[in-house]
């Protein structure tokens, strides 16, 4: 039986480095790369780093993005427990995190960032909440950046600068009901 067991964390260990070196070659091919996908959508289910989402383009990301740039018409979606560090987003840009996802130190310069929680479906009970740490929102060339934060999603240690705005959108009643201020919100250490 003991022999069964170690052959199979062998194995275990074994698959892991394999996809560990898998992961590692896959971020030395798509370093620096920039994506021009005119509406596609690309998937990225390991790990983005450093690449620029351009004008019409979209990313998922289900592993770990870094150092993203969203340029204008640009979209980066982070969902599924995935997260992004460092990302940029750009005037017009757009950065969506859902579905239990987290972002990381992103700098919203004239874009957008979304928040949201997913809600259970066929009367669930498991609700992923998605979250924002330590973001920056500035307004960028006339330009406001903003952070919008829906019912369930999570801001923490926020930013807001000259220009950016952190907007809390609240349900109620099949109503959206927006508050500027965010008492309704769990905020944490948030400078305006």
């Amino acid at each position: 039986m003991r022999y069964y067991k170690l052959s199979f964390s062998v194995l275990m260990i074994s698959t892991f480095f394999i996809e560990s070196v898998n992961a590692r070659e896959q971020m030395q091919e798509m370093s620096d790369e920039t994506l021009d996908l005119s509406t596609t959508i690309r998937d990225f289910s390991s790990m983005f780093v450093k690449g620029k989402v351009l004008k019409n383009s979209s990313i998922v990301t289900q592993g770990i993005s870094m150092h993203t740039k969203i340029e204008e018409g640009g979209l980066e979606m982070v969902e599924n427990n995935g997260a992004s560090t460092s990302a940029t987003v750009s005037k017009g840009g757009k950065q969506l995190i859902t579905r239990g996802a987290t972002a990381i130190s992103t700098r919203v310069d004239g874009g957008s960032q979304f928040i949201f929680e997913e809600k259970p479906r066929n009367l669930g009970t498991e609700v992923k909440r998605s979250s924002a740490y330590d973001a920056i929102i500035v307004g960028k060339n006339g330009n406001s950046g903003q952070q919008n934060v829906y019912d369930g999603g999570e801001a923490w240690n926020t930013k807001v600068m000259g220009g950016g705005y952190n907007i809390f959108i609240k349900e109620k009643q099949e109503k959206v009901v927006l508050h500027q201020i965010l008492k309704f919100l769990r905020m944490v250490n948030n400078l305006f």
